[in-house]
């Protein structure tokens, strides 16, 4: 991908704290967006199920992406712009030398295994399915942004439908019920992240005319 939007860190970790006192996501970081000359992605998804009867389906989900930066040191035209106010126009972009990079807020290998009970007919009237939701850790991280790796987890999450009626369906689950402490690798903040919630339930009405 060509011109790919990126982040350039324009001011050295805020220019006001002395070298190595700079903490991630507690910090202020002076950013500008700009454009890389080459990224490239990289990735699959993949669905597959099977009836082991009429009644019971197993099923998996999953995605892989891959990001890298091959243009990383170039500095992009907002960020000479916000270092030449600065004094600090020649620097590289984000003040890195690396020139290969991940690409950052790319999500890690993940999966969703399941199996899920249903009403035979081919216009179920019923359902619920259990699932562990399976995500890898994430090492391929943005350095020169302060991108954190974070670790893997799993969690178990439960939901179902009734339709007491051909055009009305009730919607009822539990997410996280393994009640597990964990963040995804997308709630970014450098250094700092923000966890998801224990467990949750929720429901809901749809009714069709």
């Amino acid at each position: 991908m060509n011109d790919y939007i990126v982040y350039d860190v324009f001011e050295d970790r805020v220019g006001l704290l002395p070298p190595g006192t700079f903490v991630p996501g507690t910090d202020l970081m002076g950013v500008a967006l700009g454009n890389t000359d080459l990224a490239t992605l990289t990735g699959f998804e993949f669905y597959v199920e099977h009836d082991l009867r009429d009644s019971v389906t197993l099923f998996a989900v999953g995605s892989y992406l891959e990001g890298r930066d091959h243009t990383r040191s170039t500095p992009t035209r907002m960020g000479i712009i916000q270092r030449t106010v600065i004094g600090l126009g020649a620097a590289p972009r984000s003040f890195s030398t690396n020139d290969d990079e991940s690409l950052p807020g790319i999500s890690p290998l993940q999966a969703r295994v399941g199996i899920r009970v249903h009403d035979p007919s081919s216009d179920p009237m019923w359902g619920w399915e259990i699932e562990a939701q399976i995500v890898d850790n994430q090492n391929r991280v943005a350095t020169s942004l302060f991108e954190q790796q974070t670790p893997g987890y799993t969690i178990g999450n439960f939901r179902g439908f009734w339709r007491p009626r051909p055009n009305f369906t009730l919607v009822a689950g539990v997410e996280n019920f393994t009640d597990n402490r964990y963040r995804t690798h997308l709630d970014y903040r450098p250094g700092l992240g923000v966890y998801q919630p224990g467990i949750s339930f929720y429901g809901s009405a749809a009714l069709d005319y």
